[in-house]
């Protein structure tokens, strides 16, 4: 594979590339221009409605932009506040998927009768009034 551009080839680049050279992709310009085109209406037409500004604005746990007055869904008014420090609220997160497993029809069973031949969880009769109501089912 070394012979193909043996010195004084028809290959040879020992002197450097040939002097002969062209283009050979000018069909490519015109696509690439009008890509450019179109790449600058859409961001045109991107900016009228939008706030270019959130393209590289931080965001809080939440989503919501620092430093912005008008956020997604009716958002707070972060203006005054150009970058939070908030740290994600497990509790918000996971407090009501927790509470809708350990209130659910199948976790009663389990807690207050026992399933499948294994005794209930909550064996006093306050610790499963105590559950009851704290799932409101009393």
């Amino acid at each position: 594979s070394t012979e193909a551009f043996k010195k004084g080839g028809n290959n040879d680049l020992s002197e450097g590339l040939p002097m002969d050279r062209s283009c050979t992709d000018v069909f490519c310009i015109p696509v690439f221009a009008a890509f450019q085109g179109v790449f600058l209406i859409a961001t045109l037409l991107g900016m009228q409605d939008g706030d270019p500004t959130k393209l590289y604005k931080p965001r809080d746990y939440r989503g919501s932009y620092c430093g912005v007055e008008e956020n997604w869904n009716d958002g707070p008014n972060t203006l005054e506040t150009p970058a939070l420090g908030f740290t994600m609220n497990l509790s918000a997160m996971v407090e009501p998927t927790m509470k809708q497993t350990v209130c659910s029809s199948m976790a009663r069973a389990v807690l207050t009768e026992g399933q499948l031949g294994i005794p209930p969880v909550l064996t006093t009769r306050e610790d499963r009034e105590d559950y009851l109501c704290s799932c409101c089912m009393i």
